[in-house]
């Protein structure tokens, strides 16, 4: 096994392995009886000294209105005092789920349905969850993956699945699923099978944004030769094929989005192991 493959599976090891711990200086956030999430000091500053939200021990908390609606008026509210510090930037019109969590010292899993809908951009500023979806798309013992544009806010000239993407509000991960695939890639995935593959939550503090915390659920397809795929002007300069050699070294020099190394290696699992 090249030596290159080896050292990848090992990142890949302890990639999957590594534990969720909110930094020391995040604190959890409730609504009501239910985490939320987890906030920073500028944000807890932000949340106290107008009355949103009161210390309770160690816990910040929200009231809850009891009501989606309501919470949905509260966090409009958030989100104004957030942007008129620089906590969060303005609203991007997309709408996601708010889950309350299960927090255990091995996971983290949102628990039931979303307490209410708010914007996608105040999900880091509150450290809360947001759920993602992945297509590894396999051509053989290549991987397809997409090239973000260099005007990408996140990941600009990265490699990318072939189709990735939040969940939003009311979506279920198959309908996003779809909806991305034939965004990014012009790809109907009605028309090939389709899979899941192992997901997982990560956890990441972002500088100047809060706290990104994700669950990804992942799918994966095998895509034939000839089969035709449009990226999307925008969304994806190109598509191409990583045979496993190609694949490791584009790792191992940081040019993938790791969500999407993920996803890659879990399917070509046999190929990184000793």
């Amino acid at each position: 096994m090249p030596e290159g493959l080896h050292d990848v599976g090992t990142w890949f090891q302890a990639y999957r392995s590594r534990p969720l711990q909110s930094p020391e200086s995040f604190g959890a956030l409730c609504l009501g009886r239910a985490a939320i999430g987890f906030v920073g000091p500028d944000a807890a500053r932000a949340l106290v000294e107008p009355g949103l939200a009161a210390v309770d021990g160690e816990t910040l908390r929200l009231p809850d209105p009891g009501t989606p609606e309501g919470r949905a008026g509260l966090l409009e509210e958030v989100q104004r005092v957030f942007i008129a510090r620089g906590l969060a930037p303005e609203p991007t019109g997309e709408a996601l789920g708010l889950f309350a969590l299960r927090i255990t010292p091995s996971s983290i899993e949102p628990v039931g349905d979303a307490l209410a809908a708010a914007d996608r951009s105040l999900f880091r500023a509150l450290g809360a969850l947001t759920h993602v979806v992945h297509l590894t798309a396999t051509q053989g013992d290549a991987v397809l993956l997409g090239l973000r544009p260099a005007t990408k806010r996140i990941g600009p000239g990265l490699w990318d699945s072939l189709a990735a993407g939040m969940v939003r509000a009311g979506e279920t991960p198959e309908a996003a699923l779809a909806r991305e695939a034939l965004e990014e890639a012009g790809l109907d995935v009605a028309l090939l099978p389709i899979r899941t593959i192992p997901g997982g939550v990560r956890m990441e503090v972002l500088p100047g944004e809060g706290l990104l915390l994700e669950k990804t659920v992942r799918f994966a397809t095998e895509v034939p030769v000839g089969f035709p795929l449009s990226p999307r002007p925008g969304e994806v300069d190109r598509i191409e094929a990583f045979p496993p050699e190609r694949l490791a070294d584009e790792i191992a020099h940081n040019r993938l989005m790791s969500e999407a190394a993920v996803g890659a290696l879990e399917v070509l699992r046999p190929y990184f192991q000793p």
